[in-house]
């Protein structure tokens, strides 16, 4: 399980995960039990040393990254490997891409290496919208949102 604070400037994470990494780059899916709101966030990976750290990643993340609604997550460590969309390279990765070309970079080669529970205290602070009808219309709504 994994500890998630939206308080603060960043959050230090340690998961030891179940299949081997093998890329360089990492985002952390949560989807929530209770409403199955998912986001993603991505990870700066500061320490991967086996000795040290017991075959431990170690990612740093910003807290305004984090959801703000606290609860119970599922999370899904995925790793895979950037690219920028490039004439020269377009051969190379013609069969693997499906992003269009006014994108300017893109996943490759994506995959789960770790699943697990994580545990987030956020603001809890809603934001509201007000809506107000036309002239036939007197009603005002206020939504609550994420």
């Amino acid at each position: 399980m994994i500890n998630l604070i939206k308080e603060g400037t960043t959050n230090t994470i340690a998961i030891n995960p179940a299949t081997a990494s093998i890329r360089t780059s990492f985002d952390l899916n949560l989807t929530q039990d209770y409403d199955l709101y998912s986001s993603s966030i991505s990870l700066g990976l500061i320490g991967d040393d086996t000795s040290v750290y017991n075959k431990y990643m170690v990612f740093a993340l910003s807290s305004s990254a984090i959801p703000s609604a606290s609860g119970m997550y599922t999370y899904q460590l995925e790793e895979y490997s950037a690219f920028n969309l490039k004439w020269n390279t377009a051969a190379e990765n013609w069969i693997d891409e499906e992003n269009e070309w006014s994108d300017s970079g893109g996943k490759n080669l994506e995959r789960v290496i770790d699943t697990g529970r994580a545990k987030i205290v956020g603001t809890d602070t809603p934001t509201y919208g007000t809506y107000t009808g036309s002239a036939s219309n007197t009603g005002a709504y206020i939504t609550y949102y994420r």
